[in-house]
């Protein structure tokens, strides 16, 4: 199993636990089962869990990926992503920078409890 795409057991974000290096085909095999889940329960806040994924693209796939294929299955540009990676990982700060650039809301952490509560923030206030 590449990857597991699931709810989070309060409802308010999916979890992507990805388990094999990150690429664009990986990202496009889970993307369709993410965009069904996320248009299935109105979710737009994502938990990219790839602490057992380091990014091994190139920068132009990289670039490409954010700029291009990312608008194939929709990705919604009035979501929130969280980049879960461990310390010291800095294969995933090319295409985070890129995703912003793009106008996508991301952020990168090697806390997943800091994670959580940046995706969760604005549903506390509320």
């Amino acid at each position: 199993m590449d990857y597991e795409v699931s709810i989070a057991d309060n409802g308010n974000y999916i979890i992507i636990k990805y388990y094999v290096p990150m690429t664009t085909e990986v990202a496009l095999k889970s993307s369709s089962e993410l965009m069904d889940l996320s248009e299935q329960h109105n979710i737009k806040r994502f938990l990219f869990d790839m602490r057992e994924s380091a990014n091994v693209q190139s920068i132009t796939a990289n670039y490409n990926f954010a700029n291009k294929e990312v608008q194939t299955f929709e990705f919604p540009r009035n979501s929130l992503s969280a980049f879960l990676v461990r310390p010291n990982d800095n294969s995933h700060d090319f295409i985070t920078t890129v995703f912003l650039n793009a106008g996508y809301a991301v952020e990168k952490f090697t806390s997943e409890k800091k994670a959580v509560n940046w995706l969760t923030a604005e549903l506390k206030t509320k």
